[in-house]
């Protein structure tokens, strides 16, 4: 952030410079220029920096953190889904985002609060900005409360606790994503108050409501690509929309907006055409005016007045504005129609733009309106996609006769030069996509205005009449039509997706596809001298970053798990992976999201160890994901029981050297068969220089026990291995049961890892363990605080870089101690 900022005041520097030194026709240019550039920029980093001073002042009182409060508010977006199996293992859930009206009978205005001294403070607009920006929370709550849908009041007890999200290098970042939507604080549902649910659905539950009742077979399709809900799309639906490329098909967007706003002009202009016909040979003293907006003036002595151009492209705004509302008022909808409107307000006053500052225009606007949508995916593909598109139709003329040509061309075009963009936030990208978007995108744009017409329509009729009509039969007949022409390109796309090349992950630095999107924009330029030399030059940083690192080096990695343990060690391409996180409702998202595609990042080829520390769920959650995984086809699995002949015991006094490393079992016993925290494999990783000791969830016992062992070995000459160790990953998460004095004063560690997640319901780290870690001059990190942790050994130091201090310091990421310790 601080080396961008400091590169963008040395280009400002450098331009007001030369506009003191260059002069062109007139003297002024180049300093106004400069000026204009220089006040933007100040302009643009004063105004997000008020607003995330402005975010940061919505603050949760520390007495209200993780504590039963009562909640009272508004739905503004839902999600109910029930439990499919009756018992089974994947149970119903719901989330809500709610604008907070109350907290604890305290209005919720009150809870923004800028810092003492801050120069805001008491200016008469603060309290309005605080009131338009609203405390928004996330909510979760169980499958067996009420479900609420969008625009619902209700009253709750819930426990809140500030937006806070796991920090790790790969995988979907959960606190950003908060951020960006305005969220404040989040928690869980404890006990709804029912005679506080007070049901004013908005007119897009209505229709999502009615839109269930109609007799379709692809219902929740239907529901993504006319309303914009994608609730209702199950997780292989999802996949197929991830494999196809077809996503932003079935999720609301400017495509969207501009097939309907045309759709519309289509329309209104046919039916005025019509009505003109219809009505001059009727009428004598009217002429229809379609080159100007309004007017009143004498046509061979008669008055007219034909605002039709005027009426046609307001009505078009309003149309984009009314189908901004049925679909939530997504943000990317909102953006296209804040540039629809700009545009039809300069055909109105007959002003011409340049597409690229029209677009700038937009962009300002967008980021003025809705600041933190920066921090959104969308945002990035919004108005990537834009840029691209009005970069290709300049590039190739594709605003020529043949349409069929065009499209063609730029759907090529697209896809291509967005795969970077995709990559990185995504990882992954479609193969298919191509031919996927030129099957269904015509088929989409087709059905989207038809079908949204024919359910307004069909909404107005049951609205308005009890009884179905002869039409409501027969524009329900057209939508079965539709739905069945929807099936058939979902089947499409279903065995498209069903293809192993249909995909690939691709897991690039944000450096690598920036530079092979600029080598993309250079190559479709046209020739020059030094072309194909840039795009050399650009390509290297992509070809590099498939170079292994150092193999003289080994990395220690703890991942961000939440209240679980994920850990890896790396060296050259191979890797060990020691406990794999948790599963909840039968998806292991730390494994399969964070430490799989992080090894995939780092080109790791195998893992030859799995080690799970015991069965738990917190550590042995990812065991099916990471055997299933291709990396790890050849690895060795240890559990402290052995259960099946692919799976070996870590027994006391089993070593092996991995990589120039020594790998040490140092607990349980042999003969143990026991699987629980008592008898929890306890492993070594060593070299020469540096030692890491990972203990699992074993107490105050197996502690004694352990140490006991080794001195008495030690004593007797059986043996010089002991447990010290310069990283120790603290036993039981930092439980009070573990982490006794002599334990630590044995293992002489000079760093403590606790692997818990923020706010935990156990208190863990315990503040007493904390503090007795202090006491014998440890340097603690966890991964609540911290984030996921690096140390890189090269041989002769150790070097710890953590997530939100070093590899990712955001605002938005600030580190929250627990509000125990």
């Amino acid at each position: 952030m601080y080396i961008m900022m400091t590169i963008e005041l040395v280009l400002l520097c450098f331009m007001i410079y030369k506009s003191r030194t260059f002069k062109g026709k007139s003297g002024l240019v180049y300093p106004i220029i400069g000026s204009h550039a220089l006040s933007g920029a100040i302009a643009g980093i004063v105004w997000m920096a008020s607003v995330g001073y402005f975010y940061t002042a919505w603050q949760l009182p520390e007495d209200k953190i993780q504590q039963d409060v009562i909640v009272s508010g508004q739905v503004i977006d839902a999600l109910c889904r029930q439990s499919e199996k009756e018992g089974g293992p994947d149970k119903g859930y719901a989330s809500y985002l709610v604008n907070v009206k109350k907290l604890h009978h305290r209005d919720a205005t009150t809870l923004f609060s800028l810092p003492k001294g801050s120069i805001l403070n008491g200016l008469p607009f603060v309290d309005d900005i605080a009131t338009a920006i609203g405390f928004r929370v996330a909510l979760n709550a169980n499958d067996s409360a009420p479900c609420l849908r969008e625009g619902d009041t209700f009253s709750a007890i819930v426990k809140l606790k500030p937006t806070y999200a796991k920090a790790n290098p790969v995988g979907a970042d959960r606190q950003r994503i908060l951020v960006s939507k305005r969220v404040s604080a989040t928690g869980y549902v404890k006990a709804f108050h029912p005679e506080s649910i007070s049901h004013n659905h908005t007119v897009r539950q209505h229709l999502i409501d009615f839109l269930e009742l109609l007799p379709l077979k692809n219902t929740a399709w239907w529901k993504a690509l006319l309303l914009g809900q994608r609730n209702g799309l199950t997780d292989i639906d999802w996949i197929t929309l991830q494999r196809t490329g077809t996503g932003h098909l079935f999720s609301v967007s400017g495509m969207h907006l501009s097939v309907v706003a045309g759709a519309s002009m289509l329309f209104l202009n046919i039916t005025f055409y019509m009505f003109i016909k219809l009505v001059s040979p009727l009428t004598s003293n009217i002429v229809f005016n379609t080159t100007r907006y309004w007017s009143r003036r004498k046509h061979k002595g008669h008055f007219w007045f034909a605002p039709l151009r005027a009426s046609i492209l307001c009505a078009v705004i309003l149309t984009g504005l009314g189908y901004a509302i049925i679909c939530g008022a997504a943000l990317p909808v909102i953006r296209a129609w804040v540039l629809l409107t700009l545009v039809c307000t300069l055909s109105l006053f007959k002003v011409v733009w340049r597409p690229f500052h029209m677009g700038l225009i937009m962009l300002a606007l967008c980021l003025i309106l809705f600041p933190l949508s920066v921090l959104s995916a969308s945002f990035y593909l919004s108005v990537g996609a834009l840029f691209i598109i009005w970069f290709l139709v300049l590039r190739f003329s594709l605003n020529g006769n043949n349409a069929l040509k065009a499209m063609f061309k730029l759907q090529c075009g697209l896809t291509i030069t967005m795969l970077p963009i995709t990559f990185i936030w995504f990882e992954s990208a479609s193969i298919v996509s191509i031919l996927a978007n030129l099957i269904a995108l015509p088929m989409v744009t087709v059905m989207l205005p038809i079908c949204l017409f024919i359910l307004l329509l069909l909404y107005l009729l049951n609205v308005l009449f009890a009884a179905p009509s002869l039409l409501s039969h027969v524009l329900t007949l057209l939508f079965e039509y539709a739905d069945i022409a929807l099936g058939f390109v979902l089947h499409i796309l279903t065995l498209l997706a069903e293809l192993e090349f249909s995909a690939m992950s691709l897991f690039l630095k944000t450096e690598a596809a920036i530079a092979i999107l600029a080598a993309v924009f250079v190559a479709l330029l046209p020739k020059w001298r030094f072309k194909y030399l840039c795009v050399v030059a650009l390509i290297v940083p992509f070809l590099t970053s498939f170079i292994h690192t150092n193999e003289t080096l080994w990395e220690l990695h703890v991942f961000d798990a939440g209240q679980a343990s994920a850990v890896a060690i790396t060296k050259g391409k191979r890797a060990m992976v020691i406990d794999t996180g948790a599963s909840y409702n039968g998806k292991a998202t730390i494994a399969s999201n964070v430490l799989l595609p992080f090894l995939l990042k780092r080109n790791i080829q195998y893992i030859d160890f799995v080690i799970h520390t015991h069965s738990d769920n917190d550590h042995a959650g990812g065991f099916n994901e990471i055997s299933q995984s291709r990396l790890a086809r050849y690895a060795d699995f240890y559990l402290p029981v052995s259960t099946s002949k692919h799976i070996k015991a870590c027994e006391q006094g089993l070593s092996f050297s991995w990589q120039a490393l020594n790998i040490d079992f140092m607990w349980p016993k042999k003969g143990n068969a026991k699987d629980n925290n008592a008898s929890s494999c306890v492993v070594k990783i060593s070299d020469d220089s540096t030692r890491i000791l990972i203990p699992g969830d074993i107490e105050k016992a197996s502690e004694y026990a352990l140490l006991t062992h080794y001195l008495d070995a030690s004593k007797g000459g059986e043996t010089e291995k002991t447990v010290a160790a310069d990283i120790l990953l603290a036993p039981h998460h930092g439980s009070n049961t573990s982490s006794t004095d002599i334990f630590i004063e044995q293992v002489k560690p000079r760093v403590v890892i606790f692997t818990q997640g923020y706010e935990n319901r156990w208190k863990f780290p315990s503040k007493a363990v904390y503090q007795r870690y202090l006491n014998h001059g440890v340097k603690p990190y966890m991964t609540s605080y911290h984030g996921y942790i690096n140390a890189t050994v090269d041989g002769v130091n150790v070097r710890v870089k953590t997530q939100r201090f070093d590899f990712e310091k955001r605002w938005y990421l600030a580190p929250r101690m627990p509000s125990h310790l």
